[in-house]
C-alpha cells in the first residue's frame, strides 16, 4: 500500500501538475542553502591571502623582538637572545595583568598537569625570536603565489 502523499504526488503528475515537493529545484549537496548562507564561498586564493598575512605579522613581531633582544643587549653589554617566557611576563608587567600565570593556572586546572609541564613550559624556554620567526617565515613561504611570474603592470610606463 502507498502512502498517502505519494499516491496525491502521482495524481498530480497524471493530470499534468508539478509536484511542489519532488519537481521544484535542489540546492547542490554539500552547499548551505537559506539566509544564512554567504554571498559565497572563500576560494583558495582568500585563504593564501590570510596564510600570507598571518606570517608576515609573525615575521614583523619577531623583527620587534630583535630590537627588542639587540637594545636589552646594549644596555646590559653581553648579546643573547631573551625566552619567551621572560618577554612575555616583561609585557604581562607592563600592561598590568597576568595573562601566563592565568594560562597556567587554568591548562594545570581544567586540561592537564603534563600538558603544561611537557608541551607548554618547554616553549617558553625557547627564544622569542625563533618562536615567531619559524612560523612566520613557514607561512609566507607556504602561501606565496607558485607558479608563473607576477602579472604585468598596467600603467607602468615601462614599454
Amino acid at each position: 500500500m502507498r502512502p498517502a502523499a505519494a499516491t496525491i504526488a502521482s495524481f498530480g503528475a497524471a493530470c499534468g501538475r508539478r509536484s511542489p515537493t519532488r519537481d521544484a529545484p535542489r540546492p547542490p549537496r554539500g552547499r548551505i542553502s537559506g539566509p544564512f548562507r554567504p554571498a559565497r564561498w572563500p576560494e583558495w586564493g582568500d585563504w593564501m591571502i590570510v596564510g600570507r598575512v598571518i606570517g608576515w605579522f609573525l615575521l614583523f613581531c619577531a623583527l620587534v623582538l630583535l630590537g627588542w633582544d639587540a637594545v636589552s643587549s646594549l644596555d646590559n653589554g653581553t648579546w643573547g637572545f631573551a625566552v619567551l617566557g621572560q618577554r612575555w611576563f616583561e609585557v604581562d608587567q607592563a600592561l598590568g595583568s597576568f595573562t601566563l600565570n592565568t594560562l597556567q593556572a587554568g591548562i594545570e586546572r581544567n586540561i592537564s598537569v603534563g600538558l603544561w609541564d611537557n608541551v607548554f613550559a618547554p616553549v617558553l624556554l625557547w627564544p622569542a625570536v625563533a618562536v615567531f620567526l619559524v612560523p612566520g617565515l613557514v607561512l609566507v613561504l607556504l602561501f606565496r603565489r607558485w607558479g608563473g611570474g607576477r602579472t604585468q603592470r598596467r600603467f607602468s610606463g615601462k614599454r
